[in-house]
């Protein structure tokens, strides 16, 4: 059953992009190890199609997908914009608000307490 989370369990995606698998595998594991992110799903490569200081850009890049507690999205932010290699990264979040409560409860154990900071 899918069920609405409390704030407590409440959960959200950070999404962002790197230029190679490598960096993708790099960012992801510090990710989970500092306990910011329970899971990160890399897609990729993907192209992806942007204006950049007045250019038009075609380039290959790979998707972050970073599972987190809604409480850890500015945390998740700041780590990511100190340690992004792109010089203006994509950095948006996606509020879930619905999940199964035994994913949301694994999200919780997986990735540590606001305190802990």
């Amino acid at each position: 059953m899918v069920e609405k989370k409390t704030d407590k369990t409440s959960l959200a995606l950070v999404w962002t992009t790197v230029s190679s698998s490598a960096t993708a595998d790099l960012l992801a594991g510090e990710l989970i190890g500092s306990g910011l992110a329970a899971c990160v799903q890399i897609d990729g490569p993907i192209q992806s199609h942007y204006r950049w200081k007045d250019k038009i850009e075609v380039e290959t890049e790979y998707r972050l997908l970073i599972k987190t507690r809604s409480e850890l999205t500015d945390s998740v932010l700041d780590w990511l914009a100190q340690n992004h290699p792109y010089e203006q990264p994509e950095l948006l979040v996606t509020p879930v608000t619905n999940s199964s409560a035994g994913y949301a409860q694994w999200v919780t154990a997986h990735t540590r307490d606001d305190t802990d900071n």
